[in-house]
């Protein structure tokens, strides 16, 4: 228990989509294999999979420079499919930044998803900047109007 208390636990998340959990937790399966410290904990998501991975050690410092050697396999690995490392931020605020960031603008029409996505992206500041007008439509005419 004293040891316990005298340490100090860092989590870092990657979070990455456009590949599914199985094959995700496939590409670094040898990671995770016997891993002990730092561990990488697998999370699927609707749409993506987060990566925690942690480490502990004496001071935070040390936990940190313990988690930059898996951070950076993990980035080597996922490549294009990372999109953030900030735990706090959803792959819809990160769309819509890069909107910004590039200039560009969001038009959607939805059919079967019953506007999933686009209610999805409503609700992050700053989007009527890039969003210029939704669809949802359910009969072919509609959709041919389009």
């Amino acid at each position: 228990l004293k040891q316990l208390q005298d340490t100090v636990f860092v989590s870092k998340m990657v979070k990455i989509c456009g590949i599914g959990e199985s094959k995700a937790e496939t590409m670094i399966l040898d990671l995770i294999e016997g891993q002990s410290n730092p561990t990488i904990a697998p999370y699927a998501k609707s749409g993506e999979v987060h990566f925690r991975v942690t480490a502990s050690a004496k001071d935070t410092e040390k936990a940190n420079r313990m988690l930059e050697p898996i951070l950076d396999e993990l980035k080597k690995r996922f490549e294009n499919h990372i999109y953030t490392m900030n735990e706090d931020e959803t792959l819809e605020e990160v769309v819509v930044k890069l909107l910004h960031q590039k200039n560009l603008t969001l038009a959607t029409a939805e059919s079967c998803t019953g506007g999933l996505f686009t209610g999805r992206i409503v609700n992050v500041a700053g989007v009527s900047d890039v969003l210029k007008e939704g669809y949802i439509t359910y009969s072919n005419e509609s959709k041919m109007h389009l």
